[in-house]
C-alpha cells in the first residue's frame, strides 16, 4: 500500500506545477513563458518518479472515500489568503524591494503556493519586475514542497517515507537551483 500511496502523493504534488502554469498563463502570458522551463522540468521529474514506482508496484488497492471538493470553507480561506498575500507582497515591494517579495513568497508559499503565483503574476503586469515575480513563485513552490515533504515524512510510515523522501528532496534541490541560476 505504501507504493500506491506514494505514487498518489507524488502525482498530486507534481500536477500542482501544471496547475500553476495554467494559473500564470491566464493572469500573465508573458510570465508564463518564463515559468515553462522550471515547472515543466519538475513535471518531468514527477513523471519519472511516478513511472519508476508504478513499475515496481504490484499492490491491489480497494476504494478510498474522499470528501466533497465543493465545500465553501476552503474557497473562503483561499480568498482571504489571496487578499492578504497580495497586500503583503505590495507592501514588501514598496519597503523592502525584491528581498521583501522573496520573504513574503517563501512564508506565504508554506500555506498556499497558488495565492503567491496569482498575486505575483498580477503584480508583474504593473508593479514588479517579471524576473522578481518568477523568482518569488519558484521560491514559494520550493517552500510549499519542502513543507509538504516534511509533513509526508513525519506522518508516513517507514516504507512510505523511503519512497517519497527522494522525490521531495529532488524537487526542493532543483527548485533552489532554478531560483539561484535563472
Amino acid at each position: 500500500l505504501a507504493r500506491t500511496l506514494a505514487i498518489g502523493v507524488i502525482l498530486a504534488n507534481g500536477v500542482r506545477f501544471l496547475r500553476l502554469l495554467v494559473e500564470i498563463l491566464i493572469v500573465n502570458p508573458s510570465l508564463f513563458v518564463q515559468m515553462l522551463l522550471p515547472f515543466l522540468s519538475l513535471v518531468v521529474l514527477t513523471g519519472i518518479f511516478s513511472y519508476y514506482l508504478f513499475r515496481k508496484t504490484q499492490e491491489n488497492v480497494s476504494h478510498i472515500a474522499l470528501p466533497s471538493p465543493l465545500t465553501l470553507k476552503p474557497a473562503l480561506q483561499f480568498a482571504i489568503l489571496f487578499a492578504v498575500t497580495i497586500a503583503l507582497v505590495r507592501i514588501a515591494s514598496i519597503f523592502l524591494q525584491d528581498q521583501g517579495i522573496y520573504g513574503v513568497s517563501f512564508l506565504a508559499g508554506l500555506a498556499n503556493v497558488d495565492a503567491v503565483a496569482l498575486s505575483l503574476s498580477q503584480l508583474a503586469k504593473n508593479g514588479i519586475l517579471e524576473e522578481t515575480a518568477r523568482q518569488g513563485i519558484i521560491l514559494a513552490a520550493v517552500a510549499h514542497f519542502a513543507l509538504k515533504g516534511g509533513i509526508a515524512y513525519w506522518i508516513g510510515g517507514a516504507a512510505f517515507r523511503r519512497l517519497i523522501v527522494g522525490f521531495f528532496a529532488a524537487v526542493v534541490i532543483i527548485g533552489i537551483l532554478f531560483f539561484l541560476l535563472l
